[in-house]
């Protein structure tokens, strides 16, 4: 159902991280299907990894609202599992199944934070001529001058994982990647766009 690896990651560190910066859009960088994998899911359990309350449930809700608008019953983890930073993979696995089992899910979806980079690049100081006409003969008079500054980047790398149930493989993995996000919300309605419109371009949805 949980990946043991994925689960012991995804309990340490929170997958959305709250940061300041100029908003821009999330991009998806690319995502793994298993080709042996021919089944629709009709049935799938939301799980977004982190310790801000708040947030797991605005991305459980995001995603879960898109799937159902694509015809798939979908269900958010938000008051039915509780994820504590100290459990173990296998009392996560456990808990998660107690849920879910024998209530008719294909799949399991699971979103966690992979990484935070920041960046720092230099732009060195540049300089212009500015110019002005004076009796149709172009003149120079002045330089503009701009000094050097720096640019601070963050980028803000997340894995999607889909679980088949009954089997416990994975089946479909999406990374993707947010660059200078302000807030949650800036990462959230894009990353749950992207997840839907892959899961339906490979075909499970």
């Amino acid at each position: 159902m949980i990946n043991p690896k994925t689960c012991a990651v995804a309990l340490i560190t929170p997958w959305i991280v709250m940061l300041a910066g100029c908003a821009s859009p999330h991009i998806s960088i690319g995502s793994w299907k298993n080709s042996a994998y021919h089944k629709k899911i009709a049935k799938v359990f939301v799980i977004g990894v982190t310790q801000r309350t708040e947030i797991r449930h605005a991305f459980e809700t995001s995603v879960v609202e898109k799937l159902r608008q694509k015809g798939v019953t979908a269900v958010a983890s938000s008051g039915l599992v509780t994820l504590d930073k100290d459990m173990g993979k296998e009392a996560v696995k456990a808990r998660v199944k107690a849920v879910i089992e024998g209530k008719g899910f294909d799949a399991v979806l699971v979103s966690r934070l992979i990484g935070v980079d920041k960046t720092t690049t230099y732009v060195p100081p540049s300089s212009r001529m500015e110019y002005s006409f004076t009796r149709d003969v172009m003149t120079a008079y002045s330089v503009a001058f701009t000094p050097g500054y720096l640019i601070h980047d963050t980028v803000v790398s997340i894995e999607t994982n889909l679980y088949d149930t009954a089997s416990e493989d994975l089946v479909w993995s999406m990374t993707s990647k947010s660059f200078n996000p302000a807030d949650a919300a800036e990462v959230i309605k894009p990353l749950s766009d992207s997840i839907i419109q892959d899961l339906k371009k490979n075909g499970l949805i």
